[in-house]
């Protein structure tokens, strides 16, 4: 039997007469690399805190690793990065991991703890003297020194460059497949969740919108071709084909929808009147778009944290 990382059953949330988290019914599996996304105002924050055991749901429950989420933290199974990370300043990488192993029964070794952040050469280096960067680092290494089940990474990356940014998840994927525990992250970086993540949670106005792999939530959108024409004859080229054509916010520029890409591709670039052709590939972003446009096109207004 699989045992679930997170469990939630028509969990709820309300702050006074606002919903803040409506209902949601999920089952993560342990083992698998998942992208929380949403909107600001999403109840993302609601969500996450709700299971990592700091807030209490107005209703339904929630389980981490078959325990309640304080549980679950309480036992040393959850390792949290959160956004807001506050670090003591005089003291060394090395020494830090140390400290905060002594919370630990079996904790991590610290050059273990180092080497898969991918900081060991900033062992000797004073907190207060590292980047930004460097301090999520080692943010994610203390996270580690437990040994936890279950890894949550808020905007892990958010102070990264590319070069960081990609050795960060270089890092995170040695650890996850070392150890084949879970990690969970919150991001809004669209491309970096396709890029990493087995599967998607999408949050929209407290509700659960999509929950799925990144390869699924992007299928089944249809072939689309963009091309310049002017407006009459994108109209003749729909009326044509019997295909959707819709202006996009480039002048003279307009993209195609179809079933089978290339029947449309070969029938746009047939036409004389159409010019600067481009297939279009589906990618997450707009799966997320077109999933939070519907949601908000059907939900009443309200408040979201």
């Amino acid at each position: 039997m699989t045992t679930m990382a997170i469990e939630c059953r028509g969990l709820s949330k309300r702050y006074g007469a606002y919903p803040a988290l409506s209902n949601v019914t999920i089952a993560i599996p342990e083992g698998r690399t998942v992208a929380i996304l949403g909107p600001n105002g999403a109840g993302k924050t609601t969500f996450i805190h709700l299971w990592l055991g700091l807030l209490h749901p107005s209703e339904g429950i929630c389980f981490v690793l078959g325990r309640s989420p304080r549980d679950a933290i309480n036992e040393g199974l959850v390792g949290a990065v959160l956004q807001e990370t506050a670090l003591p300043s005089l003291v060394t990488a090395a020494e830090l991991l140390t400290q905060i192993g002594r919370f630990y029964r079996r904790p991590l070794p610290v050059k273990d703890g180092l080497a898969l952040a991918g900081i060991s050469e900033l062992a000797s280096r004073r907190v207060d003297r590292l980047s930004g960067g460097q301090r999520r680092r080692v943010a994610f290494a203390m996270a580690l020194v437990g040994q936890p089940r279950l890894l949550f990474l808020d905007e892990p990356t958010e102070s990264m460059d590319l070069d960081a940014r990609e050795a960060f998840w270089h890092q995170v994927g040695v650890w996850a497949e070392h150890t084949g525990r879970t990690v969970c992250f919150s991001t809004h970086n669209l491309s970096e969740a396709e890029r990493y993540a087995d599967d998607v949670v999408v949050l929209s106005r407290g509700t659960l919108a999509a929950f799925d792999t990144p390869g699924q939530l992007t299928r089944g959108r249809g072939a689309r071709v963009r091309f310049r024409a002017s407006e009459s004859s994108a109209r003749a080229l729909s009326a044509r084909l019997g295909v959707n054509v819709r202006a996009l916010s480039e002048r003279n520029r307009f993209e195609a929808t179809g079933a089978d890409l290339d029947a449309l591709l070969r029938a746009v670039v047939s036409d004389p009147a159409c010019s600067a052709f481009e297939p279009v590939k589906d990618s997450l972003e707009d799966a997320f778009r077109d999933l939070v446009g519907r949601h908000d096109s059907q939900a009443e207004g309200g408040m979201m944290l």
